[in-house]
């Protein structure tokens, strides 16, 4: 990993030994463009440790600047999981403030993370987090870095009012780019849970959904699909079911969903959903076809 101190530089004796400065720069080994940046910094570190090869790191402090994710590179983790004789970490304060999040394929409209924090890291052991992220709400949780297997494993929560809430865990290897993910989700003012189980992999700009299923009450909806890391993004879904309420549905959206209240998402959707049996407004139809956008174009 390589990290660059371009702007002012100073350390930090006492109260507590450290460094601190301005204009941070995060690369990847051997990257053009850094995949994060932070407009200061600040971080504090325990020498005593030192001693046993125990790296302490009693707080860091980012403030302002950028991340890009699809800027790390595999070979980061591999090369820095080489090295023989490595030095245990720990992290006893984390927080990271106004930055922007840019997704794949989508740089023109990031996120803006108002704060993360966390605290007590050490390898192999969960941690506990809380996320605030503009327009999407506070998000809290736990996740786990395993640096032996090269795995994050990660369990949270959020809250959104009007949209509801839902729950998270997901299971992430670095070495493969694969992983789990699973989501339950509550619509506000509903006892009912929509669950999704999906499957992913990450190869050449897009993730692959090998795996995705989908259940509500009675209705469960099964098949693959794609993101495709392009510009514009592209989600492409090719989905089957045995029986599809709409009504049932419907039911679950909020109410600005699809109207002008409503969010504008930040990619293409192209759906093709095959059902059996497809119920509206007491009707039935039989081998239906849904196309939502264009046709849905996954190469495994």
């Amino acid at each position: 990993m390589s990290v660059q101190l371009r702007g002012d530089f100073d350390i930090m004796l006492l109260p507590e030994f450290g460094v601190y400065g301005t204009d941070l720069q995060v690369g990847s080994f051997g990257g053009v463009e850094p995949f994060m940046s932070a407009t200061s910094y600040r971080v504090a570190i325990a020498l005593r440790p030192l001693l046993d090869r125990h790296l302490l790191i009693e707080s860091v402090h980012l403030q302002g600047g950028a991340v890009y994710p699809e800027r790390y590179s595999r070979g980061d983790a591999e090369k820095e999981t080489s090295k023989e004789g490595g030095v245990s970490a720990e992290i006893k304060r984390f927080l990271l403030q106004e930055f922007q999040l840019y997704l794949p394929g989508d740089s023109a409209t990031p996120l803006r993370v108002r704060q993360l924090t966390f605290s007590e890291f050490v390898a192999d052991e969960f941690t506990p987090f809380s996320l605030d992220i503009e327009s999407i709400g506070q998000v809290d949780g736990e996740f786990l870095w395993s640096a032996g297997e090269q795995q994050i494993r990660l369990g949270m929560n959020w809250a959104g009012h009007k949209w509801g809430s839902a729950e998270l865990e997901a299971s992430l290897s670095l070495s493969t780019e694969s992983g789990e993910l699973g989501i339950r989700y509550r619509p506000p003012g509903m006892e009912a849970l929509v669950e999704l189980e999906a499957r992913f992999e990450q190869k050449q700009g897009e993730l692959l959904l090998p795996v995705i299923r989908l259940g509500q009450a009675e209705q469960s909806i099964e098949g693959f699909g794609c993101l495709v890391q392009a510009k514009p993004m592209a989600l492409h879904l090719q989905l089957e079911t045995a029986v599809l309420d709409l009504d049932a549905l419907l039911e679950m959206l909020p109410e600005s969903a699809g109207g002008s209240g409503g969010v504008d998402l930040p990619l293409e959707v192209n759906l093709r959903l095959t059902a059996a049996e497809l119920k509206v407004k007491g009707a039935t139809a039989y081998g239906t076809v849904v196309n939502v956008g264009g046709e849905p174009t996954c190469v495994f």
